[in-house]
Formats: structure tokens, sequence, C-alpha cells
């Protein structure tokens, strides 16, 4: 059982940083409450939006920006039904800035200087809207509308690197830069030089050949692949915002499509060296 033994508030930034102690028998925990933000990164809440709804307002407002514009759409659903929200992001942070009620400079306006077109309720979705709301048919309106705000995240669990993601049971198709032309856009830091010559770029992506035994004894081989963004940076936990469920499609098949699931790399998991063995 875990009880608050202190509450303190620091500052950063010129900003308040609300940390939370925990502490058992064991070990002392500090619960983060401070947000992040990057701008390449937009919230929408979405309502009852299909995808394609989302993609189409979202084409038509990049079109009135009139500059480049390259996206990604994380579109959530839970259990196949609507979960209401979405995250975008976006190569251009000046139009984040346009969506979320800043200039082009990053001022804070007091309204957007481009917002995202309305969406027509089709049949399923006026269905779906009658089971929830208990109005007259002629009372529901015919149109839906988003709501953007900035996205953000914050720090993962103590025991986690939030910085290096990693995934199992690959298919035996995926390879290095099939990965790294999907992930390479979220990484804001792509190349830090140490002891003045060693170059490192990111993302760093590793996918690795073993042999794991299950609990009935039988060797399977497995694919894991390894994701380390610059840990001076946010970008993992962006990353994990955007693609802790990963889709990909096989270049030669496309209806062989998987889905991969990221998770932060634990630093108390121990793989014993008698259960697995790295080809």
């Amino acid at each position: 059982m875990f009880r608050v033994t202190d509450v303190q508030f620091t500052d950063v930034r010129g900003k308040l940083n609300f940390c939370l102690y925990f502490q058992n028998k064991k070990r002392r925990l500090m619960i983060n409450k401070r947000k992040y933000y990057n701008d390449h990164y937009i919230y929408i809440r979405t309502g009852v939006a299909h995808e394609y709804q989302l993609r189409t307002s979202l084409e038509q407002a990049i079109k009135l920006f009139n500059q480049p514009c390259e996206y990604q759409i994380n579109f959530i659903q839970k259990n196949k039904l609507y979960a209401g929200f979405s995250y975008i992001w976006v190569s251009n942070f000046k139009f984040g800035y346009a969506l979320t009620s800043r200039s082009i400079n990053g001022i804070k306006i007091d309204v957007p200087l481009i917002t995202l077109s309305p969406y027509t309720y089709d049949d399923i979705q006026l269905e779906h809207l009658r089971s929830m709301i208990p109005i007259d048919q002629e009372d529901i309106p015919t149109q839906g509308y988003f709501e953007i705000d900035r996205a953000w995240v914050k720090d993962g669990p103590y025991h986690t690197k939030s910085y290096e993601l990693v995934s199992s049971y690959l298919p035996e198709w995926i390879t290095v830069k099939y990965l790294s032309d999907k992930i390479s856009k979220y990484a804001t830091v792509k190349m830090i030089t140490k002891n003045n010559h060693m170059v490192i770029t990111f993302p760093q992506i590793n996918i690795i050949d073993c042999m794991v035994y299950d609990s009935d004894g039988i060797c399977n081989r497995v694919q894991i692949c390894n994701i380390k963004f610059s840990s001076d940076t946010h970008d993992g936990k962006f990353f994990s915002l955007m693609c802790r469920k990963l889709m990909v499609t096989n270049p030669n098949n496309d209806n062989d499509n998987y889905n991969i699931y990221f998770r932060y790399f634990d630093t108390t998991v121990k793989t014993k060296s008698s259960k697995s063995t790295i080809l």
C-alpha cells in the first residue's frame, strides 16, 4: 500500500511543476504531473466522426493554409466503436499554431487562424446519436464539429525508459528500412555528436532474431524490435502517442496487414539466457 508522504511545487522555466511523492516499505516513487508539448502534434475531439471525414476536413484546412504540410492521423477506436478523439502529427508546426489559436509566430490569439470544417452525419452516425441522446428525432443536428487542442504527454512510469520502445513478434518480412520510413518523421533530433567525433543518428532501430522457449518448453523463432530516440527529447513519448499500435503492410502483398504493438522499455525486466537466445 502506498501513502502520500510529500507534495512539492517546483518552478521549472517559470511554470509550476506539481509532484506527488508516494512511499511504501521498499521504495519511494515520484509521480510527475508536468505536461510536455510539441507543436507537431494536435489533439482532436472527433465525436462520432469517421476517419475519412476527419481526413477530408484536415486536407481542406491544409489547402487553405497554403504551405507544405504532411500529416499522419492516429484515429482512436475502442472495440471498433467511437472513442471520440484522435491525434494528428503535422510536419509544419506553424500549421499546428494556426489550428490552436496562435499566430504564425506562436503568440496566443483569441481565435484560430484556421479551423476544421464540420462534417455531415450519415445514417450510421444518426442512429448512434439517437440511441445516446434522449430527445426527439427532429432535434438531432445534422452536422458534427471538431474541437482542437495541443497534444501533450507526461513522463512514463518510473521503471521505464520512455525514449526507448520495444515490440515483439514482428512479421518475418519487416525490415529496418521499412520501419525507418514509417518512424523517422517523429524524431525531432536526428543526429548528435559525442566526444567530438562519434555521430549518433535517431531513431536507432534494431531488429533482433531470437529463439524463445514458451511455457511448454517449445522453442519459437521471433523477431524483437528496439527503437531509441534521443534521451534529451520527448520524442519517444510522442511516438507512443501516435504509434503505440502501428499497422504495417507487406510491400509485396497489400492483403498482408499486421499490427505491431510498442511499449516503453522496462528496466525491471531481465531476460534469462536459458530462456532466449539471440541469433
